[in-house]
């Protein structure tokens, strides 16, 4: 009955909202039209007023809200540039929960009070969000941590804001243009991506996988954990100082080598062990003397399996060799699904969009044009986005980000066809051993069959 009350109301909010911020919207549109009404880029372009409406509502929302925005302005796959950049503005600005609380939640954890795990324990945090809030403490071994609580009664609070945007989704599908972006599929999508980071044992996981897969890398690491200290709750792990990157000088780092090694991490969490960091933005990079670059904040990944990581070689070593069709043929491939009415125009217009990059230096493109314009070539057709194709976009374009900061003369290119050839090399070898294996597996079968038989 609570359940059904609250969600009751939260779907009115979301109505009463959706009219409130529709009336804005239209008072923004006529009041450029009014004597000394303003016409610059924001008044004259309606669906940038759409997404500032859309932006704030979401605020108004809370919480869940805001954090399921945060996710969309990962996906340019499924939203449009201006629509993403807006979204990027949500900030959480959500306040520290009762310090009175945070007992029991030890409690329930490990069945122990602060006092007793910790010497000294900071019950005002260093960092809120609409998930938890990180508390900075001391060991009684003296070790500095960092301590991530999870929002008492959060885990309830999300799952009935989910219903309800369920039920919104599918109240608003029937639209059109809002039909095209999948809403019932993608509330489902950017749900799970939230419940996943609600277990702080999910972050736990992944921390050890990513510390595992760049053991001996002494430029690329991960927080700690305190391995007694890691619930579904609450999380300890060491306390990381740095430096972000606008004031790397601060470091003995050298740019150029900080760039590499940075970019060399995300095309190993993409091409070779297919765990991606999946909320990578630069607030999660620390710097440190040496070259070294932490990684924060590993609650959401994304896996990608062989073929994902098999389609992603062989379309850059197609694009590589200017072979539009074969890059249009993967894309189409590895969709989840598509609805092509003329497969030669869409492959003379994924073969056009290749041949403008072919041969530049990709120091010299935007890697961020290049993907929307590529994302509008799939909408334009029908082809629904692999997230996989998503994820690994993302990962690029935040590594070119951070590279041209860095070094600004960063070849990406040079970097990364190196790497990927190597790969491609590996990946026809394990074919041709497979291939090899299926040959003599059905010669042995057919040996074993004896003569005569039907």
């Amino acid at each position: 009955m609570k359940k059904f009350f609250y969600s009751g109301l939260r779907l009115v909010t979301i109505y009463l909202l959706v009219i409130k911020y529709g009336f804005i919207f239209t008072g923004l549109t006529v009041s450029r039209f009014l004597p000394g009404g303003k016409k610059d880029g924001y008044n004259e372009n309606a669906l940038i007023r759409f997404s500032y409406c859309f932006r704030r509502m979401l605020e108004d929302l809370g919480a869940t809200f805001i954090k399921m925005g945060q996710i969309m302005s990962t996906r340019p796959d499924i939203f449009p540039p201006f629509f993403i950049e807006e979204l990027k503005n949500l900030q959480d600005n959500v306040p520290p929960f009762d310090p009175l609380l945070i007992p029991r939640e030890f409690q329930i954890a490990f069945g122990k009070q602060p006092s007793e795990i910790f010497a000294e324990f900071s019950e005002k945090p260093i960092a809120s969000a609409s998930v938890a809030q990180v508390h900075e403490a001391r060991l009684k071994t003296g070790e500095r941590v960092a301590v991530k609580i999870r929002r008492p009664g959060v885990k309830q609070k999300v799952e009935y804001d989910l219903a309800v945007m369920r039920i919104f989704a599918q109240s608003i599908s029937f639209i059109p243009s809002v039909e095209v972006t999948s809403p019932v599929e993608s509330v489902e999508e950017f749900g799970n991506a939230i419940k996943g980071q609600l277990d702080l044992r999910n972050e736990a996981a992944n921390n050890r996988r990513f510390r595992q897969n760049f053991e001996g890398n002494k430029f690329v690491g991960f927080p700690k954990l305190i391995d007694d200290y890691c619930a579904e709750n609450i999380l300890v792990m060491e306390f990381v100082t740095g430096y972000h990157i606008d004031d790397v000088a601060k470091t003995d780092c050298d740019p150029k080598e900080l760039a590499r090694h940075g970019l060399r991490a995300i095309f190993q969490m993409i091409y070779r062990d297919g765990f991606v960091h999946a909320d990578l933005h630069p607030g999660n990079f620390l710097f440190n003397n040496g070259n070294h670059v932490t990684y924060l904040d590993v609650g959401m990944v994304a896996v990608l399996t062989d073929k994902d990581r098999e389609n992603f070689i062989e379309a850059f070593m197609a694009m590589a060799n200017n072979d539009g069709r074969k890059v249009a043929e993967l894309m189409m491939n590895f969709a989840p699904s598509h609805r092509i009415t003329n497969f030669e125009e869409y492959a003379k217009d994924v073969a056009a969009h290749v041949n403008e990059f072919f041969g530049k230096p990709l120091n010299e493109i935007e890697i961020s044009i290049a993907v929307a314009k590529m994302v509008n070539i799939l909408r334009k057709h029908r082809v629904r986005v692999n997230a996989a194709y998503t994820v690994v976009n993302v990962g690029l374009l935040v590594s070119e980000g951070v590279g041209r900061t860095l070094y600004p003369e960063i070849n990406l290119n040079q970097e990364l066809y190196p790497y990927l050839t190597e790969l491609f090399q590996e990946m026809m070898k394990r074919r041709m051993a497979k291939m090899q294996a299926e040959m003599a597996a059905k010669k042995a079968a057919a040996a074993a069959v004896p003569a005569g038989a039907a």
